[in-house]
């Protein structure tokens, strides 16, 4: 009879460690999942149940365990979550992400979407920035063109120089701002859109750091080496042999001789290059001068600047592009200019 009060002593501190253990184990799986801050954007659609966004935020690496976090909605009925796009943070428990969902702020709910597309110029893009953020371009473009700011993002980012302040550089950060949709909530700038883009520019050149070195250039060369190929290739499966002809005329000292080039110094779109144009006088016409123009020429995307750090080796100077987009290929100028009077159609 002794024994018993032992038993029984012994059968509470088993239970209460097992109540401690599963108290301790369900504030760590519904804490956050990281110290450091990372944001993640996650979309909460219409109709979706506490459950299904509980899902949705672990597919996103914000949940530390699920079935704790469905104990946490059970004991907590949590129901009356809004859709939105919200900017969480992996440094954000989950009381504090479904208290977000539950009473929205303008801190955490994105509403402006900025889409910088591929092979655009900085004119294209300030007028996107400005129509999103209902601002004229010409603000936009102000911001852009101010010396102090971009000084101030020299400072920031290691793959900016003064060369993007050369004279005769149209836009300092034409190719620098990388193509992707920004979503922003309605407390962020102007600026906000450039540190977005040039951070995700970081990301690309950082990974790449090593292989474009390996090509004998600098960021900014290579980012107009590679907006050149991102304006003169239609299909993907066409850009490493079109960075391979630009790079074996740059490897023979030849002018590369890209319309695109003279087009863009003129300020005008479309394919068509008269004589008159090929003679202006700037650093950005490669008809005139040799190398590669002063600066990039549009916005680049990482599928083109993958395809020129692994251009493709072959033996051509020359190519044309039908009608169609697809592109004829010529190791002489006779077989170009063939090709050429065979298949212009402008």
């Amino acid at each position: 009879m002794k024994k018993l009060p032992i038993i029984i002593l012994v059968f509470l501190l088993i239970i209460g460690g097992g109540a401690v253990f599963g108290i301790s184990y369900y504030k760590n799986g519904i804490a956050p999942v990281s110290k450091e801050s990372k944001e993640v954007i996650i979309t909460v659609e219409n109709g979706q149940s506490a459950y299904s966004i509980l899902n949705l935020l672990d597919s996103h690496g914000l949940v530390g365990d699920v079935t704790c976090g469905k104990i946490y909605l059970k004991l907590n009925e949590i129901h009356n979550l809004h859709a939105n796009t919200y900017l969480l943070n992996e440094n954000m428990s989950l009381s504090e992400i479904f208290a977000v969902m539950e009473n929205p702020t303008d801190k955490y709910v994105l509403k402006l979407k900025v889409t910088i597309l591929e092979g655009t110029s900085i004119a294209e893009i300030a007028e996107s920035i400005g129509t999103a953020m209902e601002v004229e371009s010409s603000t936009v473009l102000n911001l852009l063109n101010d010396t102090t700011f971009i000084q101030s993002l020299i400072d920031k980012y290691w793959f900016l120089h003064d060369d993007i302040l050369a004279e005769g550089i149209k836009y300092p950060l034409e190719g620098y701002l990388y193509p992707e949709t920004y979503l922003l909530n309605s407390n962020n700038t102007m600026e906000d859109v450039i540190y977005a883009s040039l951070d995700a520019m970081d990301q690309y050149l950082t990974a790449n750091k090593t292989a474009i070195e390996g090509l004998g250039w600098t960021p900014h060369e290579f980012l107009t080496f590679a907006s050149v190929v991102e304006r003169e290739s239609l299909f993907d499966e066409d850009r490493p042999k079109i960075a391979g002809v630009f790079k074996n005329r740059l490897d023979i000292n030849m002018r590369l001789q890209s319309d695109i080039t003279v087009n863009y110094a003129w300020e005008r779109t479309g394919v068509d290059v008269s004589y008159a144009h090929l003679e202006i006088d700037s650093p950005y016409n490669t008809y005139k001068y040799g190398g590669l123009p002063i600066g990039p020429i549009s916005t680049v995307s990482s599928i083109t600047m993958d395809s020129c750090i692994n251009y493709e080796d072959n033996d051509y100077l020359f190519f044309f592009a039908k009608q169609d987009g697809t592109v004829i290929y010529s190791k002489t100028l006779a077989e170009h200019n063939k090709a050429v009077s065979e298949n212009k159609w402008y």
